[in-house]
């Protein structure tokens, strides 16, 4: 697998990812890089999977990809500084289980000025607009 991409996933969905927006909240800001080769290291991240099969392969394989590089996996948003929401978008009540999921990881990253980055993959963030990501 190649290294992170930190473009944001609406940018990657068009295909203009050399168009994507430069700022301070970029992914290599919340989690320096360490000297043994990883910045994931010790950074817990909340995995929350909804939907299909599909998305359980999914959520497994982007778990065990941070496993990999040193992040802790968890399935629970307490202490996380980085969720990875894997998104289904089949029926009402599945977009508002992401919308419900997104809102959750933005409340505990906003507890005690934490910062923290909310990944959403799958076809419910594939529907959004660039304004809605």
């Amino acid at each position: 697998m190649t290294d992170f991409d930190s473009t944001p996933i609406a940018c990657r969905q068009k295909g203009n990812s050399q168009n994507a927006p430069e700022n301070e909240n970029s992914f290599s800001n919340f989690f320096p890089k360490r000297s043994f080769g990883t910045g994931l290291y010790g950074v817990k991240v909340w995995i929350c999977v909804l939907g299909c099969r599909a998305n359980l392969y999914d959520g497994d394989a982007i778990a065990g990809d941070l496993a990999s590089r040193g992040a802790v996996v968890s399935e629970n948003v307490d202490g996380c500084r980085a969720a990875v929401i894997v998104s289904c978008s089949v029926t009402a009540v599945a977009d508002k289980k992401c919308r419900q999921a997104v809102r959750r990881a933005r409340r505990e990253f906003d507890k005690d000025g934490k910062k923290g980055i909310v990944a959403v993959c799958g076809c419910w963030a594939q529907g959004l607009d660039a304004e809605e990501a």
